[in-house]
C-alpha cells in the first residue's frame, strides 16, 4: 500500500512516504487570517489527498506546532476526507503514526446513555 506524508510541520521528511512539505505562514494576528492560510494550505493539497483516497493509499498529516492552525488542519481535512487522518510523532526509532480519532472513539464510548441523551 502506499503511503502518503503531508508534512505542515517541516521536520518529518522521510523515504518510507511519498512526501511533499507544505510551508504554513502563521505569523497572523487575525483569526481570519490564520482560517484563510489554512485553507489556502489544504487547498494546496487536496488533489493528493483525493488522488490517494482513490487509490486506497494511507494519507498522514504531520501538524504544526500551532495549536490553533493544528486543529483547523484536522478539521479542513476532516470536511474534505470525511475523517480524520492519522498524524505522526517523532519517536527514537524513527516516526510512528497516531490515530487520533481514536481519542474521539474512547470518550465517547466512556459516555453512559444518559449523558448521550
Amino acid at each position: 500500500m502506499k503511503k502518503v506524508l503531508l508534512d505542515f510541520h517541516g521536520e518529518y521528511q522521510t523515504s518510507d512516504y511519498e512526501y511533499h512539505y507544505i510551508s504554513l505562514q502563521l505569523h497572523q494576528n487575525q483569526p481570519y487570517d490564520l482560517v484563510k492560510e489554512v485553507c489556502r494550505a489544504i487547498d494546496q493539497v487536496r488533489s493528493i489527498i483525493l488522488n490517494a483516497r482513490k487509490e486506497n493509499s494511507l494519507v498522514t498529516i504531520a501538524l504544526p506546532d500551532h495549536g490553533v492552525a493544528a486543529a483547523a488542519l484536522i478539521q479542513g481535512i476532516r470536511g474534505l476526507t470525511g475523517h480524520v487522518l492519522f498524524t505522526v510523532v517523532k519517536t527514537p526509532e524513527g516516526i510512528k503514526e497516531v490515530d487520533i480519532e481514536e481519542v474521539r472513539e474512547i470518550m465517547r464510548d466512556t459516555l453512559t446513555v444518559a449523558e448521550r441523551d
